[in-house]
């Protein structure tokens, strides 16, 4: 498992990301692990710690805890030679909106947050695997979105930097301007009084 780790990570996958979809795949390999990530790079949750999902696995009744290694190889077969599951086992999600396959239900929540598609149903169709060269464009694609995702994230910094100095100047300069008028009114309260002093000093001289 670490050296699938360590080639993910060599196409440009962060290490969580890796370990995720690699757990997310029950440790098949690198290309289920793959396209789990094509799939699910733009969720909120991509990058949150893995938690093992609850339910059924597509045409199993028991749960995948409890999946026999013969079903998991038939099901591992199925896909690698691109052929239909057997009869009447379910081997994807289809979108009934879009036509799109989906390995499991997690990825058609993934695909119905994304997309507003809300109608699913289970098909034979098995999800082929990519050929070497989809994996190098796949790769090539996801290197790109990291990247730019990158160069946003300094931008969306930059602008945070900004507001933030922005409104650093204008609290100091509130706090001059709050300044600059205690000392006015000190310096007014200071004259009137003054003024008050002298008057009665000269109202006192009159009065002698």
């Amino acid at each position: 498992m670490a050296n699938e780790i360590e080639q993910l990570m060599e196409m440009g996958f962060p290490r969580n990301r890796a370990e995720k979809a690699l757990a997310k795949t029950n440790n098949r390999g690198v290309e289920p692990a793959m396209e789990w990530l094509f799939a699910h790079s733009e969720d909120a949750d991509i990058d949150e710690a893995y938690t093992a999902p609850q339910g059924h696995v597509l045409g199993k009744a028991e749960d995948q805890a409890a999946a026999t290694p013969d079903a998991e190889n038939m099901d591992t077969s199925a896909a690698a030679t691109g052929e239909e599951a057997s009869a009447g086992q379910a081997a994807s999600l289809k979108c009934d909106d879009c036509g799109k396959l989906l390995r499991t239900e997690l990825d058609a929540q993934a695909h119905a947050s994304r997309s507003g598609h809300s109608n699913f149903s289970e098909t034979t169709e098995v999800i082929k695997p990519l050929t070497e060269e989809e994996k190098k464009v796949k790769a090539k694609e996801v290197q790109d979105r990291l990247a730019l995702r990158r160069k946003e994230k300094e931008v969306e910094d930059r602008q945070d930097a900004l507001k933030k100095e922005k409104a650093r100047r204008n609290q100091g300069k509130q706090i001059s301007d709050i300044k600059y008028q205690h000392e006015q009114n000190e310096l007014k309260k200071m004259a009137e009084e003054k003024k008050t002093r002298k008057g009665r000093r000269a109202q006192s001289k009159r009065e002698s």
